[in-house]
C-alpha cells in the first residue's frame, strides 16, 4: 500500500512538472511582449526626446541664419546633423526646413524606428515626429563699443580688413536688416598713438585749445600703487584733458604722424550708416597707445559718463543694459613703449628702440584696466591678432570668461566673431513651439 502511495506520488510530480512547463510555455510569449512592449516604449521615448531636441536646434540655428542673410538651410540642417545623435538608428529620415513671415524658421523631422523585442508580436515599425519654431526676438538693450588698432602693423595679411567685414557682419545681424535700432547704442574708437574726441569737446580740457588743435588729447595719468602709468574712467568734471599741442612735435611723433589727430570717436549712436561709414574710411596711421583705446572705450560706457556722449540716458546705470568692449589689437606699439615703458631701467638693450612691442610692466597696466573694467560690469571681448607671445597671457587675463582668441589667421578672426554673434544673438533667438 506504502509503496502504491510513493508510486502515485512521483508519478504526480512527474505530471506536475510537466504542467509546469506547458504552463510557462504558455506564459512565455505574453511575457516576452511585454518586456519587449516596455523596452520599445523606453527607446521611442528616448529617440523621440533626441529627434526633437535636434529639430529644436535646427530651428533655433536656422532662425539665426534667417537673421544674418546666410543659408538657412544649410546651417539648420548643420545644427541638426550634429545633434542628432540617432541618425544612425532611424530609418527613413526625412527633414524639412521652411522660412516663414515674420522672421520664423519651420522644422519638421520624421522616422521610423524598427522595434527589436516587439518583432516577435509582428509590431510594425514605430513612427517617430517632431516639430519646432525659432524666431529672432530682436537684441536685448546693449551698449556696445569697438576699439580697433589703426595702426599699419594690423594691416599685416589681411588681418584688418577681414576684422572690418566681422564687424560690419556682426552689425548686420543685430540690425536684422534695419538701419536703425533704438535698443542698440553702438560706438567706434579708431585708435592709434592719440585718441581724438572731437574739436567741439573743447570743455573737457584743462585750458585754451592750442592753435591748429585737431581734437586729440594728451593720455591722463593717475598713478596707483604698481601701476605708475594708470588711466580711469573719471570724467572731465573730476578730471580734466590736456589738448595734444601739433607744435610740440618729437622726431617719433612725425614719423608716426600722430598730430595729424586721425578720426575722431564716432558715436554712441542707433544708425548702423554711422559706423559702416568710419569702418570704410578711417585713417591708418602711427604705432597705437593701446592702452588709450582700451581706457576710451571703458569711458564709453561707464556711467560715470552719463550725458557725456550726446545722449542723456547714455551710458546707462549699471544693470540697465548690456555692456561689451570689444578690444582688437596686435599688440604691438613703439609710441606706448617710449612712453610708458621709459619708467623700467631694467630693460633689456633690445628696447632701447623698443622694436614695436610692449614691456611686461605695459601689458599689465593694459590688463590692470581690463580688470577694472570688468569688475564695472562690461564684458570684455579680446582679439589678439599675430600677437606677440608675451603678452598672450596678460591679454587673456583682460578678457572675460571665454572670450579671449588668440588669432593667427583670418578663418580665426571670423571664427572668433561668429562665437561672438552667437553670444549677442542668440539670447535674442527663442524657440515659439
Amino acid at each position: 500500500m506504502f509503496a502504491k502511495i510513493i508510486k502515485n506520488g512521483v508519478r504526480f510530480r512527474n505530471e506536475y512538472n510537466g504542467n509546469i512547463a506547458m504552463l510557462f510555455g504558455l506564459l512565455l510569449i505574453p511575457l516576452v511582449t511585454a518586456i519587449g512592449l516596455a523596452v520599445d516604449t523606453s527607446r521611442v521615448l528616448y529617440y523621440g526626446s533626441a529627434l526633437q531636441e535636434a529639430a529644436d536646434a535646427a530651428a533655433l540655428r536656422g532662425a539665426m541664419a534667417f537673421n544674418t542673410g546666410a543659408s538657412v538651410k544649410t546651417a539648420a540642417m548643420a545644427a541638426f546633423d550634429a545633434n542628432a545623435i540617432i541618425k544612425n538608428e532611424l530609418q527613413d529620415l526625412n527633414i524639412t526646413v521652411a522660412e516663414k513671415t515674420g522672421g520664423i524658421v519651420e522644422i519638421k523631422a520624421t522616422s521610423k524606428m524598427k522595434p527589436i523585442f516587439m518583432q516577435v508580436a509582428s509590431f510594425p515599425n514605430l513612427n517617430l515626429s517632431a516639430e519646432s519654431e525659432a524666431a529672432f526676438g530682436g537684441v536685448e538693450p546693449i551698449e556696445l563699443t569697438f576699439m580697433l588698432d589703426v595702426t599699419n602693423s594690423m594691416g599685416f595679411g589681411g588681418a584688418r580688413e577681414t576684422a572690418e567685414q566681422a564687424i560690419s557682419d556682426l552689425l548686420e545681424a543685430m540690425y536684422a536688416g534695419d538701419s536703425s535700432n533704438e535698443n542698440v547704442f553702438v560706438s567706434f574708437v579708431p585708435y592709434s598713438d592719440r585718441i581724438n574726441v572731437g574739436t567741439h569737446r573743447i570743455d573737457w580740457l584743462d585750458g585754451a585749445p592750442p592753435p591748429q588743435w585737431g581734437g586729440c588729447i594728451e593720455p591722463r595719468y593717475e598713478p596707483e600703487p604698481g601701476f605708475p602709468f594708470a588711466l580711469s574712467d573719471e570724467n572731465p568734471a573730476t578730471l580734466s584733458f590736456t589738448p595734444t599741442d601739433p607744435t610740440a612735435m618729437t622726431e617719433i611723433d612725425a614719423y608716426n604722424e600722430v598730430y595729424k589727430c586721425l578720426d575722431a570717436i564716432v558715436g554712441p549712436t542707433h544708425e548702423r550708416a554711422d559706423i559702416d561709414n568710419i569702418l570704410n574710411n578711417y585713417m591708418k596711421s602711427g604705432t597705437g597707445r593701446i592702452d588709450l583705446g582700451l581706457i576710451w572705450g571703458w569711458r564709453l560706457l561707464s556711467p560715470k559718463w552719463s550725458g557725456y556722449w550726446g545722449m542723456s540716458d547714455y551710458p546707462s546705470a549699471h544693470g540697465d543694459r548690456r555692456k561689451i568692449a570689444i578690444f582688437i589689437t596686435d599688440g604691438r606699439s613703439v609710441m606706448y613703449c617710449k612712453e610708458v615703458n621709459s619708467y623700467a631701467p631694467a630693460l633689456p638693450p633690445e628696447f632701447s628702440w623698443c622694436k614695436n612691442e610692449i614691456s611686461d610692466e605695459g601689458f599689465a597696466h593694459i590688463e590692470h584696466t581690463c580688470n577694472k573694467m570688468k569688475n564695472d560690469g562690461i564684458e570684455v571681448f579680446v582679439l589678439y591678432v599675430n600677437g606677440i607671445s608675451r603678452g598672450a597671457p596678460y591679454m587673456e587675463n583682460c578678457a572675460s570668461t571665454d572670450l579671449f582668441y588668440s588669432v593667427n589667421s583670418l578663418s580665426e578672426i571670423n571664427d572668433a566673431f561668429d562665437n561672438l554673434k552667437l553670444g549677442i544673438i542668440g539670447d535674442s533667438i527663442r524657440l515659439i513651439k
